[in-house]
């Protein structure tokens, strides 16, 4: 998924964003007709989200086996999920269909072409929530056809106001505000208790390494938060891993999901932080080692984001190679090269 060649996909005649529309809604008795489901990723989206991983959730009765205090009650989420040539982002939200039957939700997912994440997701997602409204008003199944077009429309020209994710476009205090929250406790902590969990899964799952998942805090920052999460935990992966980070708008948390993983794990978008807790808030014991280099990583995060070292143990290259050890080995031994007087 999101793994298609633009250039080949242009010549298809598909174009650089494809709205799709999905799920369930009043007009229809049952799941509704798709539209704009166009794309190899955008089908393969639908395929992972809505079969597998919700239709899973509600045939095996995992959520309704979740006392109510456990539960996330309803659907009202956004995600972004990026591949090696594609980004999909996504709106899901409660609905029903012609019964009355409130299961499943209705999902508007855009698919871009492109690899490069925006300095601000606001456009994107204000775009979403605005078709979202058109379509929870919409009466006559003929509308939705056109709030698809229109729609398309309202993602086109939000594009147009984004620019590419690069230190001078992402304001510095944004990011500040981020890693400075207190639900990552003092000194930044919660980021070492999740490289911990993270390297130690990797280390023990060398061949499915790149595929986890992991709860983790927002950080105050929203919808923002996916884009946060999303450059650093790229920055520990191969370029070709998908990256899932999505949230409940009425929680403080985000899921951060990589790789082919286990459709059960979407049980997680109605499972609350009391059946799933946060990683950030585990209270591991972090050897001082990965804490030194859980720091270097949001140092880089708040200077230079698009230039995030990899931590020893993260990603596919395996512990010490091309990790943050071994370019501090290199660094420190290029100084005293230097000299004192350097």
């Amino acid at each position: 998924m999101l793994n298609e060649s633009p250039q080949d996909m242009l010549q298809a005649g598909h174009s650089r964003m494809n709205l799709a529309l999905f799920g369930k809604h009043p007009c229809w008795n049952d799941h509704m007709e798709d539209f704009g489901l166009v794309t190899p990723s955008l089908i393969e989206f639908k395929k992972r989200l809505y079969y597998e991983g919700i239709s899973g959730c509600l045939d095996s009765g995992v959520w309704r086996a979740l006392p109510p205090e456990r539960r996330v009650e309803s659907f009202d989420h956004e995600l972004v999920w990026t591949g090696e040539t594609g980004v999909i982002f996504a709106a899901i939200w409660h609905s029903t269909d012609a019964g009355g039957r409130a299961s499943y939700p209705m999902v508007a997912a855009a698919h871009f072409l492109t690899s490069q994440l925006p300095a601000s997701l606001e456009p994107v997602f204000s775009a979403l929530l605005e078709i979202k409204s058109v379509c929870q008003a919409a009466t006559e199944k003929e509308s939705l056809r056109s709030v698809q077009q229109s729609g398309t429309g309202l993602l086109i020209q939000a594009a147009r106001s984004l620019v590419p994710l690069t230190t001078e476009n992402w304001p510095s205090d944004q990011r500040a505000n981020f890693i400075n929250h207190p639900g990552f406790s003092e000194n930044a902590t919660g980021f070492s208790r999740f490289f911990y969990a993270l390297s130690e899964y990797q280390n023990m799952h060398l061949q499915t390494r790149e595929s986890f998942c992991y709860r983790v805090h927002d950080g105050g920052a929203q919808s923002e938060s996916l884009l946060c999460w999303q450059v650093i935990l790229r920055s520990q992966l191969s370029s070709n891993t998908p990256l899932l980070t999505v949230r409940c708008r009425t929680t403080e948390y985000v899921d951060v999901m990589s790789g082919v993983f286990p459709s059960e794990e979407f049980t997680r978008l109605k499972s609350n932080s009391s059946e799933i807790p946060l990683v950030t808030d585990i209270p591991y014991t972090v050897p001082e080692q990965l804490v030194e280099q859980s720091k270097m990583v949001i140092e880089s995060f708040f200077d230079t984001p698009t230039l995030i070292p990899l931590i020893d143990g993260c990603g596919t290259d395996g512990p010490g190679e091309t990790g943050l050890g071994s370019l501090l080995s290199r660094l420190f031994k290029k100084n005293d090269s230097r000299g004192k007087n350097d």
